[in-house]
Parts: C-alpha cells; structure tokens; sequence
C-alpha cells in the first residue's frame, strides 16, 4: 500500500498524464472528484462475487444479502447499503472518499449496524487488527488531501473542474 505521500504523488502524476498524454488512466482511490466521492454501496456501484453475495465495493469482502435469495432492488434498499450511502454523504472532501482507507470508522460502524458476515477468511482484519493501522493512515492521507482539496479542487467555495 503507498504511503499517504506516494498516493498523493500518484493522484498528481495522474492529472499530469491525463492533462500531456492521449491515454485516460483510472486511479480507483483518487478519482473520487469524477464520480462526487465513493461509488460503493450502491450508490453508482457495488460488487456482486461468484457466489451472489452482494458486496458494497469488490474489496470489502462483507455482505448482508445474496441476489440468489433477494432482488438487487432489495439489495440496494437494505439497511446495510442504505448505512454506507448515509455515511459516503457526510463526506466533504471527494479525494478522501473511500471507506477502507480514508474513513475507516465507515466500514466499521456500516459492518457492525448491519450484522454483515464475512465473505473471504481474512476480511475481518479490516475491522479489527488492522483498524489502528487504517485510521492512521486515513488521518496522515487527510493532512495531503485536504490541503489539495482547498488549493486545487476548491475556488470561492465552488468546485472547480478536476482534469
């Protein structure tokens, strides 16, 4: 995983080849400004595995509902999905989006609410051993984040377009 400053040099570095070369590179954690923040948890997408859990995001391997059991318009509409999209709109800032590294307090609370079982031996360790480590990392990353969210996305309190 990079670090906070590694992730920030790639989000710039990104902007740099999109804006210089005829090519359109997609940085699933930093293109958070082109989508208005996260996309999980059925608010633009979700993940549906192999075996039809459904999955708020392909990396948090936790579930609520099968699409063999229930419709995707129940899954959608479930409590659990519901908790993630209530918490993604208490997001201001669209470069810290993501409810595994930037608010991992998110994928807590949504997993605990919602009694979401584990999908993959290992998820877990999202919630529970590597919590500290995540909330680290969220914090260290919002110093970057926030900075260039205010010098570079934001002007007179309007969001400027990201290229």
């Amino acid at each position: 995983m990079p670090t906070p400053q590694q992730r920030d040099y790639r989000r710039r570095r990104v902007l740099e080849l999109r804006r210089t070369k005829n090519i359109i590179p997609i940085d699933f954690w930093n293109d958070g400004p082109l989508v208005h923040g996260c996309m999980a948890g059925g608010k633009n997408y979700l993940h549906i595995n192999v075996n039809g859990d459904a999955e708020p995001c392909v990396f948090i391997h936790f579930a609520v509902d099968n699409i063999k059991d229930k419709s995707l318009t129940e899954v959608i509409t479930s409590n659990f999905f519901k908790s993630f999209r209530k918490r993604q709109m208490q997001t201001e800032n669209y470069l810290r989006p993501c409810c595994i590294i930037d608010n991992p307090h998110v994928l807590r609370e949504a997993v605990t609410e919602a009694g979401a079982y584990i999908i993959h031996d290992g998820a877990e360790t999202m919630v529970t051993t590597l919590a500290k480590s995540l909330d680290e990392y969220g914090a260290g990353y919002k110093e970057l984040a926030d900075k260039a969210w205010l010098e570079e996305y934001l002007c007179y309190g309007k969001a400027k377009k990201a290229v």
